[in-house]
């Protein structure tokens, strides 16, 4: 199983909360409501774990805890679980940014993550050219080590500029809503393609 130290995910949370390591989960996540963040039992590096914990760590600090229906509600007028991918790229690339300014020590483990998930195709990209994919998961995979192979026209890099300068968790919901509706008209579709699996 895991080895995940609970008083180092409660340290970077700074709050005493609930850790737990689920087999049958497909990758972390944290419950902003409940205050538990649960791992699956991969096989990967310290690193990667580290970075996973941080990860997860930075939605107990910065995501907003209000009820997600309503808040899906609010933002794209409906609960939909595309609503919900479009807040959550966004989400992560402000709180990957925040947790990293917070803790200096974890960009390291950032860096060594995102290589180990681009090297066992975390993303699923294998065969394909990323660049063909929607804005949403173009932006997704620019912020998550794929900088350098991600390109994006002049009317897109306004969404990266902003997406990288957002501060607020009220900027990300406005920005997300921005996104879904830009790639509503321009490309016909807000499906989100990549597919994160389980290294």
């Amino acid at each position: 199983m895991l080895q995940v130290n609970p008083g180092f995910a409660r340290l970077l949370a700074t709050e005493n909360i609930g850790v737990a390591v689920d087999p049958a989960m497909p990758t972390a996540c944290f419950d902003v409501k409940n205050r538990v963040l649960t791992m699956p039992n991969w096989d990967c590096s310290e690193r990667l774990r580290d970075m996973l914990i941080g990860h997860e760590c930075a939605h107990a600090i910065f995501t907003d805890s209000r009820d997600l229906e309503i808040l899906l509600k609010e933002v794209f007028g409906s609960v939909t679980p595309v609503g919900k991918d479009y807040l959550n790229v966004v989400e992560d690339i402000r709180i990957d940014k925040l947790i990293q300014r917070k803790y200096a020590g974890l960009r390291r483990d950032y860096r060594a993550g995102y290589a180990e998930m681009r090297d066992r195709d975390f993303f699923n990209l294998e065969g394909r050219d990323p660049n063909t994919l929607k804005l949403i998961d173009r932006l997704n995979l620019h912020f998550k080590g794929f900088e350098g192979d991600i390109q994006f026209d002049a009317d897109e890099m306004v969404f990266v500029d902003r997406a990288s300068n957002t501060e607020t968790f009220q900027e990300v919901c406005d920005l997300a809503r921005e996104i879904y509706d830009w790639c509503m008209e321009n490309e016909g579709s807000e499906e989100i393609e990549i597919n994160e699996g389980v290294p």
